[in-house]
């Protein structure tokens, strides 16, 4: 299940690299595809979507799905019925207003990024110690 698994996030990153490459210039590999924040950072940042999604739900990571559900999504990278489509920006006016009002009554459309964990280095405990010189 793993190899179809690689699979899958394969040719999704290679179709996603692939139109970002045609619409903006961006080199194939330079953007990962946001799973997490497929609406967001995929849909309305870069005017693309995958579309015929065959799976019931949202997009998201083939390690998430089930056997049958990572078979049913290869068949249709396979066949192109689930592929990367350029948006008008009608559709992507529509789009964004459909994210803003399910997010409005409390749907989880736009999850925020984790912030980083600070990590003290010694030396930056001695650089601000009192009595300590740096001359």
């Amino acid at each position: 299940m793993n190899a179809d698994q690689s699979t899958a996030r394969s040719r999704i990153q290679e179709g996603h690299d692939s139109l970002l490459f045609k619409n903006e210039g961006i080199k194939p590999g330079a953007l990962k595809m946001n799973y997490t924040n497929y609406k967001g950072k995929v849909v309305e940042e870069h005017k693309i979507e995958l579309r015929g999604w065959p799976v019931p739900g949202p997009v998201v990571n083939p390690g998430k799905l089930k056997r049958q559900e990572l078979t049913t999504l290869l068949c249709a990278l396979e066949n192109k019925t689930c592929r990367w489509e350029k948006m008008t920006d009608l559709e992507l006016a529509t789009r964004i207003q459909l994210n803003h009002d399910c997010a409005a009554r409390g749907e989880q459309v736009y999850v925020a990024r984790k912030r980083r964990k600070k990590v003290a280095h010694a030396s930056d405990a001695s650089d601000d110690a009192p009595g300590t010189s740096s001359t």
